[in-house]
């Protein structure tokens, strides 16, 4: 009797079923002792020294803090798409 042959696509194909679920909601930082975390996730961004400085200037001269403006930001590429703003 000749030995089996594995289908080489059977990981790829329980892979697919895998993620085809849907995933469970969890609210993050829910018990946060920030009030301004609970519920919300963190991104983080790298910018080059001289950018960094540059947002650092700006937030000054705008009175208005590196993350208002990154939600700016953030709120202008959102429209752009067509989509919602966020808060």
């Amino acid at each position: 009797m000749a030995p089996r042959t594995q289908n080489p696509f059977a990981k790829q194909s329980e892979l697919q079923r895998i993620e085809a679920r849907p995933a469970t909601v969890r609210i993050r930082n829910e018990n946060s002792l920030t009030p301004s975390r609970r519920g919300k996730v963190g991104s983080t961004l790298y910018f080059d020294v001289d950018a960094h400085r540059m947002l650092k200037e700006l937030a000054l001269e705008q009175d208005k803090s590196i993350d208002a403006l990154l939600k700016e930001g953030v709120n202008f590429m959102l429209h752009h798409y067509g989509k919602k703003p966020i808060v």
